[in-house]
């Protein structure tokens, strides 16, 4: 009789197959399997840059900033600040955060030119995003101050919501962000991030500035999808890396 002797690692990945696929049937529990973000922005102008072009809507005034109020124009995003307040939309040569953008040219503070808070928040962004009901998403944001002229303590919230829930938000994480370090500071690695995990086919982000003074930075908005072993463009959208 021939004994057919099979690789070690060839052993382990077919069990592993075996054990997933009786999993769906109830039979036995799933296989844990290493996942993280798929390397696909699921939003419009994460980094605010769209739109900035000679014919675009960003117009800056000549401090390099152009005045946002509720429903002004920032592509692919909402803008929402309450009577009084303003947000602000920031280019690199601007005259206060000279070169301030963590990602791109572009970025935001959320306490705008007014810097006025109401009830203890400060402007908010929101967009929605198409998602598959029952799977898991990342969220992330830049979020940044600058010592010792526009310092923290500051507070940025991430939440989500179903897009049509009147904002019953079912997910979010609070970032607290007070460096002391000269300069821009940005909160990199790891950033500002949750994960979560959609109950609807269509999602609301919304980005709160809960906490600050005179400046609330932020940039490289995200939400990919988790794939495993990151498994790119996991749920569609993306060209394969080169």
């Amino acid at each position: 009789m021939v004994t057919l002797q099979l690789p070690r690692w060839f052993v382990v990945l077919l069990a592993a197959c075996i054990a997933t696929v009786l999993s769906s049937c109830g039979t036995v529990p799933p296989v844990p399997l290493t996942s993280w973000p798929d390397g696909v922005n699921l939003l419009v102008d994460g980094s605010f840059e769209d739109g900035t072009g000679p014919d675009g809507p960003f117009k800056p005034n000549p401090q390099g900033v152009m005045v946002l109020q509720s429903g002004g124009t920032l592509p692919g995003w909402t803008v929402a600040v309450n009577t009084g307040q303003n947000m602000a939309w920031i280019q690199n040569a601007n005259s206060y955060i000279p070169n301030g953008a963590s990602d791109g040219t572009h970025f935001l503070d959320l306490t705008g030119l007014a810097d006025k808070a109401v009830n203890g928040n400060f402007g908010v962004i929101r967009q929605s995003f198409a998602t598959i009901p029952r799977t898991r998403y990342w969220a992330a944001v830049d979020i940044g101050v600058k010592n010792p002229e526009y310092p923290g303590p500051i507070q940025v919230r991430i939440a989500v919501s179903a897009t049509n829930s009147n904002l019953v938000e079912y997910a979010q994480v609070t970032c607290p962000y007070n460096p002391t370090a000269p300069g821009i500071q940005w909160m990199l690695m790891p950033p500002c991030n949750m994960e979560f995990t959609a109950n609807s086919d269509s999602t609301l982000i919304s980005i709160y500035g809960e906490q600050g003074t005179h400046y609330i930075g932020i940039d490289n908005v995200t939400v990919q999808c988790i794939a495993p072993l990151g498994r790119h463009a996991w749920c569609g959208g993306g060209a394969p890396p080169l």
